[in-house]
């Protein structure tokens, strides 16, 4: 018995390295090992998706800060190196819970802020076919409703500004 413990508490431990140590190289600037220490580590420990879905949140927070300290809209100014960061680590996450709602939802907002718009409706779109809860698929409606007819640069700024501003994750 207590062999088992060790072994599963060893488990545990490397898998928060994995974690720690790809937040890391994030944080310092090496996107593409920090993302590659996260696929390892979901690939050993699947239930390691929730925390690593908590780095991209508290990136985008983060940049969202950044962005709003620099004067800048939806459409970030400031705070890039985050949101591209947020956005692999979503990505990735989107390879392993492809069936989760939240995930492409918070892409497609990730996606929209960076202004890669066709890869936002996208996103909303599997979003909204996964089921999401009743305010995406408002948020989905209000863009679907605002004139122009496809989403992206018809829009206003104003008028995504104050929808993302209602809405926002």
């Amino acid at each position: 018995m207590g062999f088992l413990n060790k072994f599963f508490d060893h488990k545990k431990d490397d898998d928060k390295n994995y974690l720690e140590q790809g937040k890391s190289l994030i944080l310092n600037g090496d996107l593409d090992e920090g993302i590659k220490l996260f696929r390892k580590a979901i690939g050993l420990y699947p239930h390691i998706t929730n925390q690593i879905y908590n780095v991209a949140y508290k990136l985008h927070a983060g940049a969202k800060s950044k962005n709003k300290a620099a004067g800048g809209s939806i459409y970030f100014s400031d705070g890039i190196v985050e949101l591209e960061a947020a956005i692999a680590i979503m990505e990735l996450l989107s390879e392993f819970e492809s069936n989760k709602a939240e995930i492409w939802f918070k892409l497609g907002v990730l996606y929209d802020n960076h202004c890669y718009f066709d890869k936002a409706v996208k996103a909303y779109e599997r979003a909204a076919n996964l089921g999401v809860a009743e305010q995406y698929q408002f948020r989905l409606s209000q863009l679907d409703a605002c004139p122009g007819g496809s989403f992206g640069m018809l829009y206003s700024c104003e008028y995504r500004h104050s929808l993302f501003a209602q809405y926002a994750l």
